[in-house]
């Protein structure tokens, strides 16, 4: 679908750093020391010492607090102002293709991480559209999977060879293949190669069929949660 700002006054910082999305990293989430005794400015002076220096993993809560005050990476869940560091950088577009629907749902991922939802009815009912932010984090469909699912190689070689089709076409026969589109290449995918049917078949690659499905679950579960749920109640 997915610049930075600077907090000077240190009870901000704990406070914002713990509603970022990614969550702390189980010491406490703020730096070993003094708190709220240096006159305003946060982690003044020499680097955090002892137990309380970042370790470099990344996890500190306080490395979301502006960038500059501690000296670790950031974390590699969000970046400062609570929004996902894993962003994708082209405008990412599936859903199902063919068949005599009586609409056709759309789903677009768009930079930074961005979902949107369109149904297009073929009769009189006006389109719906709803749109949220994939997350960075949690128990649902997260950003990262999404983009290490694009840069798995069977993904990466069938967009190279695009546009093309894997498994079995069944749109000749009122079916439909699931389509992936991004940067103008399309990837289309049918049934498996079984049970026989008419004309050749390629088999669908593990990796292109995992991209499949954890798309498909991510649009189930964005169509779940508001304001989507409203916008598609059916």
């Amino acid at each position: 679908m997915r610049g930075s700002m600077r907090f000077e006054w240190p009870i901000v910082v704990t406070l914002f750093a713990a509603a970022a999305c990614g969550g702390d990293d189980g010491t406490g989430g703020t730096d070993a020391g003094p708190t709220g005794s240096d006159g305003g400015a946060s982690d003044a002076g020499a680097p955090d010492a002892g137990g309380g220096t970042d370790a470099g993993s990344g996890t500190d809560a306080g490395f979301r607090d502006g960038g500059g005050a501690d000296a670790g990476p950031r974390d590699a869940g969000a970046v400062d102002g609570g929004a996902c560091a894993d962003c994708i950088d082209d405008e990412l577009e599936w859903g199902r293709t063919g068949g005599f629907t009586f609409y056709d749902d759309t789903s677009v991922l768009k930079p930074c991480n961005t979902f949107e939802l369109t149904r297009e009815y073929r009769g009189d009912p006006p389109d719906r559209t709803c749109a949220s932010d994939v997350p960075c984090a949690g128990d649902a469909v997260t950003m990262g999977e999404v983009l290490a699912a694009l840069a798995h190689a069977d993904v990466v070689a069938a967009f190279d060879a695009a546009p093309v089709l894997y498994g079995r076409d069944t749109r000749p026969v009122d079916g439909q293949v699931f389509s992936v589109t991004q940067s103008g290449a399309t990837v289309l995918v049918g049934a498996p190669c079984t049970g026989g049917g008419a004309g050749e078949c390629t088999p669908i690659p593990a990796g292109v069929q995992a991209l499949v499905d954890l798309l498909a679950a991510l649009t189930e579960e964005r169509r779940a949660e508001e304001p989507c749920a409203s916008a598609f109640p059916d």
